[in-house]
């Protein structure tokens, strides 16, 4: 029997005594040979919420689920889409490549719906014109033309 159950048992059970007791000791209320008793008690109403887990959504670019120690959380279900840096040889690449900060930017910001998850710890976004190289966190590492 659950909590809440058990209290109502209980809170049944003294509205039933007292009941008894007042009948048995013969209290003269306004109708000779009656009593009247007046009973308060709380009732407290506890509805359950059924537990139904939420469902699961999968993006097209979501890598395979399996048991990597929280690497799954570490790195999100999808792609960044905001630059946050530079590695040392993601910056190098970017201008030997030829390209701004606001064309890598750009190319995130609309390919990180399509990115894959690459199995060295970075997704990878491939447009037609550029293909960039991110961290979990936004760190760019690679950019190639």
């Amino acid at each position: 029997m659950n909590r809440s159950g058990i209290r109502g048992t209980i809170i049944a059970l003294s509205g039933v005594a007292a009941l008894f007791l007042t009948g048995c000791a013969g209290s003269e209320g306004p109708n000779p040979g009656t009593s009247t008793v007046a009973i308060s008690t709380p009732v407290e109403t506890v509805e359950e919420q059924p537990t139904q887990a939420p469902a699961e959504s999968v993006a097209e670019n979501t890598p395979p689920r399996e048991d990597d120690g929280g690497e799954e959380a570490a790195r999100g279900n999808s792609a960044p889409c905001e630059v946050s840096g530079y590695s040392g040889e993601g910056d190098r690449e970017r201008r030997e490549e030829g390209f701004s900060e606001q064309q890598v930017s750009d190319a995130v910001a609309q390919g990180c719906a399509t990115a894959e998850w690459e199995d060295d710890d970075y997704w990878e976004i491939d447009l037609d014109w550029i293909e960039v190289d991110i961290r979990p966190d936004g760190t760019v590492i690679e950019v190639d033309d």
